[in-house]
């Protein structure tokens, strides 16, 4: 059996590096151990994480940065997939479902689609048969709508695997900045935009508080989206607050995690880290400072994929940080915190663990003959809205 993943590239910020291309990656490297897959790119530009996987083939379809020729990526899109002899059509966002909505009803191949964690659609999201979800928040959400009553929903939280260290990258990072001579090493890796301008913001106001304790430097590796917001955190910069944002740190940041003992993450990023046994925080909404992950929040935090919307009832700033300094007191503590969670993450974050899964959705899925024509068409208005947006934004 052969699975076609598709995703799309219009004119993004991330150059295609965000953290769902490389969600796509890790799953089409797992999986293919058990089918043939082939990755194909669809927009405007390649993709930084595509173009830096290894073991993979990928094919780019694409049309002009000045004028998107949308007929001509259907039509491309059709012959390759149909050169490749797909047997399941997989799309990683809601604008390649489009490309590949269409292509499934003229080769009759059945087709899936991925919601990669972000909020719950405000306003508009493509109707499909079969729905995998990343998070608990946009698992209930899509099983209360109507729209999506004799949909096949799942509920997959698992994208990760564990991440070779470049040791040769976090060596010039260690003599750089001298990690050495530090207690803890702090880390963020966030593209540098209003995005994550609160889980930077948040990092900086802890780095602030146990610098009183501890002799602790912060991290910050991320391409800059936004030259306004990198400018504003910069503006106050804190002694042994670093921030990195050349692309030879940038681009499989993931690789230099083992530079932290302890990580701020969000969504893929969180679980990336945890799995490679670090102390984790994660942002919530409620709070100026980020909050220590264990047993007791980690249901509550999972549900909303470890995204700053999370809120946490019963949590108080000093209660907060309190959490944080105890466990910091003592390296024995420390390594003990980090061990006990470790289990945990594991079963929940990687995505060797649910093979089957995916195995039993591709081997059962069948080919859907009726096309939603309505929901198509807004599907097509979306794409244009989301390229002219990205174009005026890139220029």
């Amino acid at each position: 059996m052969k699975i076609g993943f598709l995703i799309s590239n219009i004119h993004t910020k991330s150059q295609g590096n965000g953290g769902h291309y490389y969600s796509l990656t890790t799953t089409a490297k797992v999986l293919s151990k058990h089918f043939n897959i082939v990755i194909i790119n669809i927009g405007t530009d390649e993709s930084l994480a595509l173009n830096k996987s290894e073991g993979l083939s990928i094919v780019n379809v694409l049309s002009s940065k000045n004028k998107l020729n949308t007929l001509g990526l259907f039509k491309s899109t059709k012959e390759v997939l149909k050169k490749e002899k797909v047997d399941v059509i997989h799309a990683f966002d809601d604008l390649a479902y489009l490309f590949g909505r269409v292509t499934s009803f003229f080769l009759h191949k059945p087709i899936v689609l991925t919601k990669c964690g972000g909020p719950n659609p405000k306003f508009y999201y493509p109707k499909s048969k079969n729905l995998i979800t990343y998070s608990e928040e946009n698992f209930r959400y899509f099983k209360s709508k109507k729209k999506y009553k004799k949909s096949n929903i799942y509920l997959i939280p698992n994208r990760v695997t564990y991440s070779k260290q470049d040791e040769e990258r976090i060596g010039e990072l260690n003599s750089t900045y001298r990690l050495g001579g530090y207690d803890y090493v702090f880390l963020r890796i966030a593209r540098i935009g209003n995005a994550y301008k609160k889980t930077i913001k948040q990092l900086l106001n802890l780095h602030e508080k146990l610098a009183k304790d501890f002799r602790c430097c912060t991290l910050i590796i991320g391409s800059i989206e936004d030259e306004t917001v990198y400018k504003d955190l910069k503006k106050n910069q804190q002694e042994h607050v670093h921030f990195i944002t050349e692309n030879k740190y940038t681009i499989k940041a993931n690789e230099l995690i083992d530079v932290a003992d302890v990580v701020l993450g969000t969504g893929r990023s969180f679980m990336e880290a945890a799995i490679q046994k670090k102390l984790m925080l994660a942002t919530i909404a409620n709070s100026d400072y980020p909050i220590l992950v264990n047993e007791d929040n980690f249901k509550q935090l999972s549900g909303f994929n470890f995204s700053p919307r999370a809120i946490i009832n019963d949590s108080n700033e000093q209660k907060t940080l309190s959490a944080i300094q105890n466990v910091l007191s003592a390296k024995n503590q420390y390594k003990e915190f980090v061990q006990l969670n470790i289990k945990m993450f594991n079963s929940s974050f990687k995505v060797d663990e649910v093979v089957g899964k995916y195995i039993d959705i591709y081997k059962n899925i069948e080919f859907k003959y009726r096309v939603n024509l309505l929901d198509t068409i807004k599907n097509v208005l979306f794409l244009v809205r989301v390229y002219n947006q990205n174009k005026k934004a890139a220029k």
